[in-house]
């Protein structure tokens, strides 16, 4: 479907998903109408069970999210760093309109790419994947899919734009495009194209928002299904990393 109502409601610490609205994606006669979870006992009761709950939480770090990912967590770290990736994107105040400030953003997908630290993240991947597969790939086979994605990614862009409300600062609407042609990888690999040419992938996406600081008045859905928060907490508990925070 090109576009999908999300309703989702909170009342009174239950989260509330409409089914009915998701069923161009989830295609289910089964789930359907509301289904509520109860969050708020959900938290409590995994509080219970983990006291230290939100202090092992807080001690996770990144090898903990990356553990069992085949990646390096210092490589993976370096992604979250604002002047590592500041070198690749770049971020201007545009002329406003109708009194809204429009900030733009791009980022160099072909640059990014051809740094070592990202290309050898791409890798760890690539090999974390293998041996979950139980692939073989020589180091032939690895080089030629590097290069064919590094290909891939010289003629790829992304555009990021923004418009805020400079006398409220709420974001008003954002807006972004993601663009990646085929054609520089197909001509490496020697593959013809058709008279179309290569295959090009386009992302267009908007969010809009609206009605910034009114809040209207909502009531639970009268016939929801609420859900039992006690099968989660399972879930959770095989969630959390084992030893003492320090």
């Amino acid at each position: 479907p090109n576009s999908i109502d999300l309703n989702l409601m909170l009342i009174d610490g239950v989260g509330y998903i409409d089914f009915d609205a998701l069923q161009p994606i989830t295609n289910d006669p089964t789930l359907t109408g509301w289904g509520g979870l109860e969050i708020v006992a959900l938290v409590r009761a995994a509080l219970d069970q983990q006291p230290d709950l939100l202090d092992q939480l807080s001690a996770m770090s990144m090898s903990d999210m990356t553990s069992g990912t085949g990646m390096d967590p210092a490589t993976f770290e370096k992604f979250s760093d604002p002047e590592f990736v500041g070198q690749y994107m770049t971020i201007t105040r545009a002329a406003d309109e109708g009194g809204l400030a429009v900030f733009e953003s791009t980022l160099d997908f072909g640059a990014l790419y051809s740094d070592p630290a990202f290309q050898e993240l791409i890798q760890q991947q690539m090999e974390a994947q293998m041996s979950e597969n139980d692939s073989d790939m020589s180091e032939e086979d690895t080089a030629q899919a590097m290069d064919m994605m590094n290909q891939m990614f010289q003629d790829s862009t992304f555009n990021f734009r923004q418009t805020i409300d400079p006398a409220t600062g709420y974001t008003t609407s954002t807006t972004g495009s993601i663009n990646f042609d085929m054609t520089t990888m197909m001509e490496a690999a020697g593959e013809e194209m058709s008279a179309d040419g290569a295959p090009v992938f386009n992302l267009d996406f908007a969010v809009n928002f609206s009605n910034q600081g009114s809040a209207a008045l909502v009531a639970a859905p009268a016939d929801a299904s609420l859900f039992p928060y006690q099968m989660l907490l399972g879930m959770m508990e095989n969630m959390m990393p084992t030893g003492t925070p320090q």
